[in-house]
């Protein structure tokens, strides 16, 4: 499988061994009172998933994983993650309500009756 080309690494493919970045990004994610940028983004809580969010991506596209993995995955509590999510829908929203094409062709999509 491919790799997203957000990828600070820019990977042609999904690490098959730990990623240095994600893992550093782990360890500094962990002090709370460290506010050093993140070297990279994508990083999970899972060595496992050698510390990629795509690698976790690809490995569990198709369940469906409870707020309390997903905040462990992220050294995060369902608070903060509750919180990540809302501000993520509020700004899907308003761009959405901003481009009247994109909501009509959503729309139709999801409420089509035919």
């Amino acid at each position: 499988m491919k790799i997203d080309q957000r990828c600070p690494r820019k990977l042609e493919k999904l690490p098959i061994d730990n990623c240095q970045l994600g893992e550093e990004s782990n360890t500094i994610s962990k002090d709370k009172k460290n506010k050093e940028k993140l070297p990279c983004e994508w990083f999970i809580n899972s060595k496992e998933n050698h510390y990629c969010y795509w690698v976790w991506s690809a490995n569990n596209h198709n369940s469906k994983t409870p707020l309390e993995n997903i905040a462990g995955l992220i050294n995060s509590n369902i608070a903060s993650v509750n919180v990540i999510i809302s501000k993520a829908l509020e700004k899907l929203g308003k761009k959405i309500r901003n481009n009247k094409q994109l909501f009509k062709n959503l729309t139709e999509q999801f409420f089509d009756e035919k």
